[in-house]
């Protein structure tokens, strides 16, 4: 049987206002913001099934493998998880 998909991709910040229930969606591109009502999107998939993913992206520490320290390895570990 064939199949129909529906879907929405968004890349940006998400910014929710709990006062006035709006979801906004900015993406940030080289020609500018723009600004996306994450409510309308979703209006067109009420009442229907769905999969709904989120999903955050975030840098992560790197090992510099040359780097001589005097550090014993449990403060190098700790040093890995120390956040900027």
């Amino acid at each position: 049987m064939a199949k129909r998909t529906n879907s929405i991709q968004l890349k940006g910040k998400l910014d929710i206002d709990w006062t006035l229930g709006e979801l906004i969606v900015t993406e940030s591109v080289k020609d500018g913001d723009f600004k996306y009502s994450l409510n309308k999107l979703l209006e067109e998939f009420n009442g229907k099934n769905i999969t709904l993913s989120i999903k955050e992206e975030d840098s992560i520490a790197i090992i510099n493998e040359f780097n001589v320290s005097s550090e014993t390895d449990a403060e190098q570990e700790e040093d890995l998880f120390k956040e900027d």
